[in-house]
């Protein structure tokens, strides 16, 4: 045996290994979006079983095509365990390896997408992509879900700004609020086991108890659902294993099936889906909800994005948000809807329910507590026939972008409390994450991170951070990439903290 044929066979006998690359890439015409929000393109890093880096490239290549993602660019490859020799080990990427398996070699992360109007990275980068998953490590936190507080509401993007209208609106209504009354698990059953009573009466449709589950939210939905196989159907139409399984699913809450226990026991915090009841068939169901999963905007009226009305936050936004002959079509087969409550819920003007919610309590605080949702005005009857009919006017697209401001500074604040082990005061919590996004615009750092980094500057520092601070300042105002200037500061942070302390400076406790 000659040389090279001697090499070939050793490199095709050796073990697979973790591989670790950022990539960008597009999505294809017409295929389904792995990230929030409009834009074409994405970056994410991918952990894939390989031999080599030319293997890796070509299983990356062949389960983008096979998910409808063409690669753009892709970073530096090396093997996982080379990484974290040289740059430390990080907990989410062991987690995300140990899902490959032989049976599945390519692993995503989460995608982060690119804005058309960002700056283009020309190579991305491992450190870039996952710099948004290491300060709840760097603190110590164990809350999956503050770590992760991702932007929920796909509705407007977490970065994106109504256009200017050509022509201003004439003065509006204010939206009429919706009615909240909080009830328990039990009371909704009784009001369900009512309607089933009159239906019998009146010997029309009985009524039954559903709930549309987000995947996203809950990712061992599937398994539950084919272990114990409640009447269900998925709301989209592909049959993508790794698309349904961030697909929203319509799913009958039989009370002796145990996917009804196991959805009551998920925490609310995690806002894993809205419930209601009707008398309406499972594929009328269906039917109906598939036409509001896309939502016309105008941030682009050449596409729609997609409408995650099934997350209670945008649920309760919506109803705050939408004219009246919109609510009622969405809602028009319910007969009574129920939301989770969470502390992250828009409840600011409801000071009844919100009074009694406390932001920075435990999760289990929450557990068992729903709100039964009716909207304040007569909503007219109707059905929606296309997609495009449901269009959100600029005044609507507004009014969620204030919406979700506030709950994001409110989920910021949380998120404070749980990765600084609540060292500071509620109302520390609260100003920093009011100054922090401003003080993120002022240095061009906006993502959810950067911001949450420069709000425990503020916390750690003081409110006038970064003045007194002139290495700080500068590498805030340096050129550098956003990211790159997150970490600086991370570096810096720490000894900033000592100097402090032995100067005695004060920090906004």
């Amino acid at each position: 045996m000659n040389q090279k044929a001697t090499s070939m066979t050793n490199s095709d006998s050796q073990s697979p290994q973790a591989w670790i690359g950022a990539c960008q890439v597009m999505a294809q015409p017409g295929k389904l979006r792995f990230w929030e929000g409009q834009a074409l393109q994405a970056i994410a890093y991918a952990i894939v079983l390989a031999r080599s880096p030319e293997d890796y490239k070509a299983q990356l290549y062949q389960s983008l095509q096979h998910n409808g993602l063409d690669l753009i660019r892709l970073g530096d490859v090396e093997p996982l365990l080379q990484r974290f020799k040289t740059r430390g080990m990080a907990q989410d990427l062991v987690q995300l390896a140990r899902q490959a398996t032989p049976a599945s070699p390519v692993i995503f992360g989460r995608f982060q997408a690119l804005e058309e109007t960002e700056a283009k990275p020309s190579v991305p980068s491992v450190e870039e992509v996952s710099e948004n998953h290491e300060i709840a490590h760097e603190y110590g936190s164990t809350d999956n879900s503050a770590a992760d507080l991702r932007s929920d509401m796909d509705v407007e993007g977490p970065h994106n700004t109504p256009p200017a209208s050509a022509t201003p609106e004439p003065p509006q209504p204010q939206w009429p609020l919706p009615t909240l009354t909080e009830l328990d698990w039990e009371a909704i059953q009784q009001q369900t086991t009512l309607l089933q009573q009159a239906a019998q009466l009146h010997h029309s449709a009985p009524f039954a108890l559903w709930a549309i589950i987000d995947g996203a939210n809950w990712p061992e939905i599937q398994h539950e659902l084919e272990a114990h196989d409640p009447p269900h159907a998925c709301l989209y139409s592909t049959l993508d294993e790794e698309n349904r399984a961030m697909a929203p699913w319509l799913v009958k809450l039989d009370p002796d099936n145990p996917v009804t226990e196991r959805f009551k026991e998920q925490d609310q915090i995690n806002h894993s889906g809205i419930v209601f009841s009707s008398n309406q068939p499972i594929k009328a169901l269906r039917e109906h909800f598939r036409l509001f999963t896309m939502l016309w905007t105008p941030a682009d009226d050449k596409s729609p994005i997609y409408y995650r009305f099934y997350d209670p936050r945008v649920l309760l936004d919506s109803l705050h948000t939408l004219d009246d002959w919109k609510i009622g079509r969405l809602l028009q087969p319910i007969e009574q809807l129920y939301i989770p409550l969470s502390p992250l819920l828009g409840l600011a003007e409801h000071e009844d329910i919100d009074n009694s919610v406390d932001l920075f309590g435990e999760e289990y605080t929450y557990q068992g507590r729903i709100l039964a949702v009716a909207p304040q005005a007569e909503l007219p009857d109707g059905t929606v026939n296309s997609r495009k009919a449901f269009k959100v006017t600029e005044r609507e697209f507004e009014r969620f972008g204030e919406l979700h401001g506030v709950r994001a500074r409110k989920a910021l604040a949380r998120k404070l409390s749980v990765i600084t082990q609540n060292r500071f005061s509620e109302s520390s919590y609260l100003t920093a994450s009011n100054y922090a996004p401003e003080l993120g615009q002022l240095y061009s750092m906006t993502s959810l991170n950067q911001i949450s980094m420069l709000a425990i500057c503020l916390l750690e520092l003081g409110i006038d951070f970064p003045k007194g601070y002139p290495d700080a300042k500068s590498i805030l105002s340096s050129n550098k990439l956003a990211w790159q200037k997150r970490k600086e500061i991370k570096r810096w942070l720490p000894g900033a903290c000592e100097r402090r302390n032995f100067l005695g400076k004060e920090s906004m406790e």
